[in-house]
């Protein structure tokens, strides 16, 4: 549900503080709000039910569970999350498609590209 001024929320899910902050601040100015930053996978899963987000960034490689296992489990939590993978493992067609089996909507390859980051997140908000 978008909030109140009508901007979709998004929960950030990266192990890197960095990549948390320079997505944070795209999405930000892209006029979604985000709800959430967290480093682990465990600390994602166990925030989701409480914010609610729209849609969730979520890394690969993350301490503690993967990121294909939380997907897998934030879907288990909510069938209709919204995952989006942001994660250098593009290199790894493996762990792609274990992403999409998770439950992943798309994939974007770090570093990513403005424009096409912000074009992909509508579209998945916009199809599912």
């Amino acid at each position: 549900m978008p909030s109140q001024d009508g901007r979709k929320t998004v929960m950030v899910v990266d192990d890197s503080q960095v990549t948390s902050m320079v997505l944070s601040n795209i999405l930000t100015e892209h006029g979604f709000e985000i709800v959430g930053t967290f480093r682990t996978g465990e600390d994602g899963i166990k925030n989701y039910s409480t914010l609610k987000p729209d849609l969730v960034t979520m890394d690969i490689v993350l301490p503690g569970i993967d990121g294909v296992e939380t997907i897998r489990r934030l879907v288990e939590l909510d069938s209709k999350a919204r995952v989006v993978v942001i994660s250098s493992v593009g290199s790894s067609p493996q762990k792609i498609m274990d992403a999409f089996e998770a439950g992943a909507l798309s994939i974007v390859s770090k570093p990513f590209e403005e424009d096409k980051l912000i074009k992909i997140l509508n579209k998945v908000l916009e199809a599912y």
